[in-house]
């Protein structure tokens, strides 16, 4: 097998044929989704972990999810073997690209014998090997045609894209948000990486804290309704809470900058990858002395028109950026593919606080980032010259 049975947890196939024959009675479709039934005795054993994790209720919603992977990279291949074997409903993946000797260090369904060949395709059987009580499947979608996409995408309940280009990433999340289905784009650059999650406006069930009396201190304890009561008779109680998102657009075109201590220095170091990648149609090249320059031109004038000093981010660190931004490396993508996986499992079980909005991942330090990014700007910043600061105005608010 491509995927260890230590690794993923792999699922023995014989049984899953045959659970899934027996779990299809009784189901109907409506938008592609299952009925709340109950689990089946083989579903509360196969997903004991999870449903000790996150309870029933949050299992059950998971199984009735669809997820749609455009781009099957390596983060996107993690977060499809995290979510196959959490049990959701369908997984669809988009990618006619060909799977190339490159492709083969970092994602873990693919071998030598799918060089050549498209990679969603390839990767197929392998991902179904996880988990046969979940259905996989490939699709091919023009990104272009506006109308089809719109349609195509109003299918799922989450979009999680890979490997696609900022003017790309900008169309489909606006798709998305209009369509009212989650978004998620990720993003492995080597030794660096980042996702970004714009769930519009999102509902979710968060614990209530409920002050408890022990002994003479009373103190605060977060439980939730409807489970048990606590030694004290207190009733379990949750509350929801309600999160505002901003478009992936925004927050990569007017978000300013802000010195390492308040921002993580990943997001204007990536930000640049992507000007960069408007300009080239391709990220930085490794060992490409103009591809270093330019970029290091793009840090001096987009930080001049946030009123920043340059310097402030270092010009080793923008080096270090270009090096690694061509390529994939299987442990980021684990991290990060494992991490966007976890925050899906909370928005289609609606059962914890998801981040709001980004998380950044430096392997070099091995440090993960949290960041809530929000315009701070009326107009969006154009992209910057190679030759001359662009003159942007900056309002305080």
């Amino acid at each position: 097998a491509v995927v260890s049975t230590q690794s993923t947890g792999m699922i023995n196939t014989a049984s899953l044929t045959m659970a899934s024959q027996q779990h299809e009675q009784g189901e109907s479709s409506s938008k592609g989704k299952r009925k709340a039934t109950e689990l089946s005795e083989f579903e509360a054993q196969l997903y004991d972990r999870g449903i000790r994790l996150w309870g029933v209720d949050a299992q059950k919603r998971i199984r009735e999810s669809e997820i749609l992977l455009i781009g099957f990279k390596a983060v996107n291949a993690e977060i499809c073997k995290n979510i196959v074997l959490a049990g959701v409903q369908r997984v669809v993946i988009i990618d006619n690209e060909l799977t190339t000797e490159g492709d083969l260090g970092a994602n873990i369904f693919l071998t030598e014998e799918h060089i050549n060949t498209k990679r969603g395709e390839a990767a197929v059987k392998n991902v179904q090997a996880l988990n046969n009580l979940v259905t996989v499947e490939t699709a091919d979608l023009d990104l272009q045609n506006n109308e089809k996409v719109a349609e195509f995408v109003s299918q799922f309940h989450v979009v999680c894209v890979n490997g696609y280009s900022f003017e790309t990433l900008c169309h489909l999340n606006e798709t998305c948000r209009k369509a009212n289905v989650y978004f998620f784009a990720v993003e492995n650059f080597g030794l660096f990486g980042y996702f970004f999650e714009d769930l519009k406006q999102f509902e979710y069930k968060k614990l209530k804290e409920v002050p408890v009396l022990v002994g003479s201190d009373v103190k605060k304890t977060k439980v939730e309704e409807g489970t048990k009561s606590n030694s004290n008779n207190n009733k379990e109680e949750f509350e929801i809470k309600t999160a505002h998102y901003t478009p992936f657009q925004e927050v990569f075109t007017k978000t300013a900058w802000k010195t390492p201590k308040q921002q993580s220095v990943l997001f204007p170091a990536i930000h640049l990858l992507y000007l960069f990648q408007q300009q080239h149609k391709r990220f930085p090249l490794a060992n490409n002395n103009q591809d270093i320059s330019d970029l290091l031109k793009l840090k001096t004038s987009v930080a001049e028109s946030y009123q920043i000093d340059p310097n402030l981010i270092k010009d080793d660190f923008i080096r270090s950026i270009a090096q690694n931004a061509s390529s994939e490396v299987s442990s980021v993508s684990a991290i990060i593919g494992g991490i966007c996986a976890q925050e899906i499992i909370k928005v289609i079980s609606t059962n914890d606080e998801p981040f709001n909005n980004s998380f950044f991942f430096n392997g070099i330090e091995n440090d993960g980032k949290v960041e809530c990014l929000v315009p701070t700007q009326p107009q969006a910043v154009k992209q910057p010259p190679q030759t001359k600061p662009v003159e942007t105005e900056i309002i305080e608010l």
